[in-house]
């Protein structure tokens, strides 16, 4: 049974039931495809980060590595993560409740199948955890603390607005 932080839980039901804690509508600048800046990967290829954010409340975020194997030119899929669950907005925070992971990697051949793990095999954790957020024009910014190293770093990471 999969559980979720019970600060998370509290929040849910407060947010369900109590029409002075209930939640704003879905922000609509919030919903759509946005996808951040390509980064280089080492020694070769590179790597994109996509969000998808739908009117019925769920979100969407892939991770695709481009040319990283010996021998693919740099454009060629190497692998991806797909994390898909539900969001939830509260003021300037976002929420989002991971349900599954779905992996594909070339190493295992190119018809390898992809790996779909549900319910999501990380527990509550994921990479953006209440993050805040902050939506300039096209921009959408997300404020959020990661842990490269298992020490907590204050991170930045923003998204265009793709069409």
């Amino acid at each position: 049974m999969r559980q979720f932080p019970l600060s998370l839980v509290a929040a849910a039901a407060c947010l369900a039931c109590s029409d002075s804690l209930a939640p704003a509508p879905t922000p609509s600048l919030l919903l759509g495809h946005w996808s951040a800046a390509p980064e280089a990967e080492q020694p070769s290829g590179s790597f994109e980060r996509r969000f998808v954010f739908t009117s019925d409340g769920r979100f969407s975020y892939v991770t695709l590595s481009y040319g990283i194997y010996a021998g693919e030119s740099p454009t060629e899929l190497s692998g991806y993560t797909r994390t898909t669950g539900v969001f939830l907005t509260e003021s300037a925070h976002l929420v989002l409740l991971p349900d599954s992971l779905i992996t594909w990697d070339r190493f295992y051949g190119d018809a390898s199948p992809e790996t779909v793990h549900t319910p999501y095999p990380y527990g509550n954790t994921f990479f953006f955890d209440s993050a805040q957020y902050t939506i300039d024009g096209d921009r959408l910014t997300l404020q959020y603390i990661s842990y490269p190293a298992d020490a907590p770093v204050p991170t930045t990471q923003e998204f265009q607005r793709q069409p």
